[in-house]
């Protein structure tokens, strides 16, 4: 075998082992794409931590034509703290959304103490029952949606991931 050869060899190796999925992504795949068109249901019943306008009807749809949910485990301290992260994303898209903040915590008081230290300057409700993640029964780490006015998941991802975020900011509608 020639030196060209070789090197094509190893080109097209390298090509193909490129273009795989590692078995995480392809599961991330497989979730966004049996949540895609669904319907996240977001219960009414949430206690709120702060005083908001919100754009939700009494059956938990939203009257603005996209609405934005994130999903936090309460359990989770240092998601919590990741809160400062988001609030600067929020900040960034409030305007167009209406948005949802739900915190899942069996010790609402500790919850809102770690929510408060936070300085979070958004509305939370904290699901003291976890209502949001047994209606919807979630199993991944994908706890970002951007849905629709009757809350059919548009988009659905992980915060921390650049795409996502830049997506999400490609499908809001414009002012």
């Amino acid at each position: 075998m020639n030196v060209s050869n070789f090197i094509v060899l190893i080109g097209l190796v390298f090509f193909i082992s490129c273009g795989k999925q590692s078995p995480v992504e392809k599961q991330k795949r497989a979730i966004v794409k049996q949540w895609i068109g669904k319907e996240l249901i977001v219960p009414t019943n949430l206690a709120c931590l702060k005083e908001y306008e919100s754009k939700r009807k009494e059956n938990g749809t939203t009257t603005a034509s996209y609405g934005f949910v994130h999903f936090i485990d309460g359990a989770c301290e240092s998601c919590i703290r990741e809160l400062n992260y988001l609030e600067s994303f929020l900040t960034e898209i409030k305007v167009h959304l209406d948005i949802t903040v739900i915190v899942s915590s069996s010790m609402p008081k500790f919850t809102k103490g770690l929510i408060d230290k936070a300085d979070f300057q958004f509305p939370v409700c904290i699901d003291s029952l976890n209502l949001f993640n047994m209606k919807n029964r979630f199993n991944s780490n994908l706890k970002t949606f951007l849905i629709d006015s009757k809350n059919r998941i548009k988009l659905i991802g992980e915060l921390k991931d650049e795409k996502f975020r830049k997506e999400i900011l490609r499908k809001m509608p414009k002012p």
